[in-house]
């Protein structure tokens, strides 16, 4: 029988965290994406990293956290496979203003094998008074049996960027997207068009190049594209719908 001992201390700020997701939960939901995400890790991956947040728009950013059954760890310098009891979130600092986050359970306590979701959210839209990098530092503590091991995520951030201009807030394009993104020979990148216009699609590196460039005849509701990603170098890219002075822009990762 394994037993999961924790200190009141633990279990009265696990009480308080989970009061504090529960009520996050009702405000808002995460989704588990076990079709894309299949091997323990947090999703997206720190060569992905979070998207970017604009002035004047709610931002929402869904997290896939999946734990395996068991672990190695060090056991008085020798490596030992303990069963993972659960992984919580025990807090996540540096947020920007009026941001917070719910989880799938509601808990934040995630059991070993299983699946769950974490979702980063806006409560009040982000002003222009807000802009700029907001480096996170997830805290996360593990347990197994008698061992309880505290670690921090410190690789995300959140950019929050000066307002889009109108056409990119939504009057001609929703819910631009790429899946599977991380790509590594193909993905589709998908939006709902409000009216029949031709964009010009480019896709170029971090450094400005122009990799892909091509003409996109959208028609009204739901348009996909499908591209070649397989001669890319791995890496980060950016995908841009232009039609006139207008832009919108989103980022997608090739492996």
């Amino acid at each position: 029988m394994k037993i999961n001992l924790k200190s009141n201390y633990m279990k009265k700020a696990l009480l308080l965290l989970c009061l504090f997701a529960g009520a996050n939960a009702f405000a808002q939901t995460c989704t588990i994406d076990t079709v894309t995400y299949t091997q323990p890790g947090i999703y997206p991956d720190s060569a992905t990293g979070f998207m970017p947040a604009y002035v004047g728009q709610a931002y929402d950013q869904n997290i896939t956290v999946i734990i395996p059954e068991d672990t190695v760890v060090d056991v008085f310098g020798s490596p030992q496979t303990v069963t993972i009891d659960n992984i919580d979130i025990d807090n996540v600092q540096g947020l920007p203003n009026n941001f917070t986050y719910a989880c799938d359970p509601p808990s934040c306590s995630f059991p070993g094998n299983s699946a769950g979701c974490v979702t980063i959210y806006s409560t009040v839209d982000p002003t222009i008074t807000d802009t700029g990098r907001y480096d996170l530092i997830i805290d996360v503590t593990a347990y197994s049996g008698f061992i309880n091991q505290s670690s921090t995520i410190d690789y995300y951030y959140i950019d929050i960027n000066e307002p889009l201009s109108l056409d990119e807030m939504g009057s001609k394009l929703h819910n631009v997207s790429a899946s599977p993104n991380p790509a590594i020979n193909f993905t589709t990148v998908s939006f709902q068009a409000m009216e029949n216009h031709v964009l010009n699609m480019l896709v170029t590196d971090l450094t400005g190049k122009v990799v892909m460039d091509e003409t996109v005849n959208a028609q009204v509701g739901t348009n996909n594209v499908r591209l070649n990603v397989s001669e890319l170098p791995s890496g980060i890219y950016i995908y841009s719908f232009v039609s006139g002075t207008s832009k919108i822009s989103r980022k997608l990762v090739v492996k």
